[in-house]
């Protein structure tokens, strides 16, 4: 009855943000909400963390780089064939849930075993680069019937409003995870036997959020997305999508956009602990302020998505995010990183909804899979080379040369969106019904 009376409650939810549609439809937008909830609660968990697991072992800046890049390398290669896949199998939710759901998951918990079956630390720093890339390979190979699915299953009048409460419930379960990882780890790790059994601990934690996870995906009935959009092509349609100029700008800007945006991603943790004597502890806290203030970006980019367009929201916040890592210029201690964190959790709450959104639009509905597999090959080739010039420059310049060098480079992509795709078509402003 407990079950029904919370389901219930959230099926009205989801009614009020999408409209009257069958049960069944329904029913998979429920889980699809679980899903992402469960989702938050097992990435949230280890946020951050496998590079302070990393910097535990004694390993430069240099091979942290390089973790994400062998990992964003990895993922680039998968997107292509997990597009093809599609056309191969009879259930893309299967695929989903084999793959990234399943053996990506799984390897979350292969992590949390790693410092049981190393026999050393090179050893131990490998078998963490490896598990990482592998988790990597499946998320992405799945990533194209992901959203193949999602485009289907989510009515796109009303994307904005169902994407901002399903956000909600992603970013309170980030609240809740972030702090508890920091506690937990600096709680248990230095133990003499079991030096690393903090980070153990929350890659164990969660790889158990993540079975929910996958459980609430492979709850999503099949007949409440149309298979019939999920094409059998005969063979890859590159050109074709490539000649759609405004989809190929907004792929372009995406790969000087997140390159910028990788260039500091992994350091940002870094040179908390390393520079200003943060704890494990004091980054969960900082990385909660983040999801609060994503919270109420949430509200209020959900309804503005709807009524100004997305285009609107990609440009307003993309000029104002270069900001945030031009902003670590000037941090001093740990907890002036909570003004920045603020302002960053609003402004990327916009920035990804409407980016999100957009992407949906900009790609054809009979080639949906084979377009988002272009643009995320796109995105995670600029992630490899984003964190091997940040590690460099870390190692060379210092910290703050690499927040200065993306914080430029998130302007340029910015600016290159603006030419490229915004200043050549519609607003994509949603249609209203009378």
């Amino acid at each position: 009855m407990a079950e029904m009376s919370v389901f219930s409650h959230l099926d009205a939810g989801i009614t009020r943000a999408t409209g009257e549609l069958g049960a069944q439809r329904v029913a998979g937008l429920r889980f699809f909400y679980l899903d992402g909830l469960f989702s938050s609660l097992s990435d949230n968990l280890v946020a951050g963390f496998l590079e302070l697991f990393l910097l535990s072992y004694g390993v430069s800046n240099g091979i942290i780089g390089l973790n994400t890049s062998i990992a964003n390398l990895c993922a680039s290669v998968a997107i292509i064939p997990g597009a093809m896949a599609i056309s191969r199998v009879r259930s893309r939710k299967r695929l989903v849930v084999f793959t990234g759901g399943g053996i990506g998951r799984f390897g979350l918990l292969a992590i949390s075993l790693v410092p049981l079956v190393a026999g050393d630390s090179a050893t131990a720093v490998v078998c963490l680069v490896c598990l990482n890339a592998l988790r990597a390979v499946m998320g992405n190979f799945c990533n194209p019937a992901w959203t193949s699915m999602v485009a289907d299953l989510v009515p796109a009048t009303s994307r904005g409003r169902y994407f901002g409460k399903r956000n909600v419930a992603i970013i309170a379960a980030s609240i809740i995870a972030a702090p508890l990882a920091g506690r937990v780890v600096k709680s248990l790790t230095g133990i003499a036997a079991f030096p690393q059994l903090g980070y153990q601990a929350i890659f164990f934690l969660s790889f158990a959020a993540g079975m929910l996870a996958t459980a609430s995906f492979a709850r999503i009935p099949d007949s409440s997305v149309s298979e019939e959009s999920s094409i059998k092509p005969k063979g890859f349609p590159l050109r074709s999508l490539l000649s759609d100029r405004r989809f190929a700008g907004f792929a372009a800007s995406a790969f000087v956009w997140n390159t910028a945006l990788q260039v500091s991603a992994p350091f940002f943790n870094v040179y908390l602990v390393s520079s200003l004597g943060a704890s494990a502890a004091t980054v969960g806290l900082l990385t909660a302020v983040a999801s609060v203030s994503t919270l109420f970006g949430q509200l209020a980019f959900g309804r503005i998505t709807d009524k100004r367009g997305d285009i609107f929201v990609q440009v307003l916040t993309g000029l104002l995010v270069p900001l945030l890592p031009l902003s670590w210029l000037f941090v001093a201690s740990a907890g002036q990183v909570v003004f920045i964190n603020i302002a960053s959790g609003l402004l990327w709450a916009g920035y990804n909804l409407s980016s999100f959104n957009i992407l949906l639009k900009l790609t054809p509905n009979d080639h949906r899979p084979e377009a988002t597999a272009i643009y995320q090959t796109l995105v995670t080739s600029s992630a490899i080379l984003g964190p091997l010039i940040g590690g460099a420059m870390a190692d060379t310049l210092g910290y703050k040369a690499v927040f200065a060098a993306s914080g430029i480079g998130r302007f340029a992509g910015i600016l290159l969106f603006i030419v490229l795709v915004a200043r050549t078509g519609p607003m994509l402003r949603p249609k209203r019904s009378r």
